[in-house]
């Protein structure tokens, strides 16, 4: 069995439960010099801090972060620094994302959430309410009570800007396996 490359480069993605591993070289801040690499990753989920090791050459940093199998999904901002004494530098920033462990799910709703809207709004337009109503009040001991609904124009530019972004999701999707831009063109002479 072949041992997996270590990176010497912060992961941009990796799946909750999944052990992370990469390496960083400073000369300017080797660990042989008494300097701590740090890492701070903030996101959706707990708070992240990480100490990186000293490598075994005794100059570079091993990190080493084991994510939890339910570590929430989303995207995490990451500041790296140096410490020795009272002296700190920051060294970089960038973010990654948590990608769901599939494994783990018992359900899975892989849609997005302008996916979910459109046809939110789809099933609505097939079974609308038959309240004609655009609002009403309810009067209460904690105070009156306002429910405003959407009118039909409002709820069509609704679908139509999360109809636009799920276009974009859908290209952004074929461009990333590779597909082309470019579909087929029917003419007809």
């Amino acid at each position: 069995m072949t041992t997996p490359r270590i990176p010497t480069f912060e992961p941009k993605s990796f799946i909750a439960g999944e052990t992370l591993k990469w390496t960083r070289s400073f000369s300017d801040y080797p660990a042989s010099d008494g300097w701590t690499l740090k890492y701070a990753l903030r996101g959706p989920g707990a708070v992240i801090d990480i100490t990186a090791s000293t490598a075994s050459n005794g100059q570079d940093y091993a990190i080493t972060f084991q994510s939890l199998v339910a570590q929430i999904a989303g995207k995490y901002l990451w500041q790296s620094w140096v410490e020795k004494g009272s002296e700190k530098y920051f060294l970089d920033s960038g973010s990654i994302t948590c990608l769901i462990q599939l494994s783990a799910q018992t359900t899975f709703d892989g849609r997005s959430t302008a996916q979910k809207i459109v046809e939110a709004i789809d099933a609505m337009g097939l079974e609308k309410a038959t309240l004609d109503q655009l609002s009403y009040e309810i009067g209460s001991a904690l105070g009156n009570r306002k429910l405003m609904r959407y009118t039909p124009e409002q709820i069509i530019i609704l679908r139509d800007k999360y109809a636009r972004i799920l276009a974009r999701e859908k290209l952004a999707e074929k461009v990333a396996q590779g597909g082309d831009l470019i579909g087929n063109i029917n003419v007809r002479f």
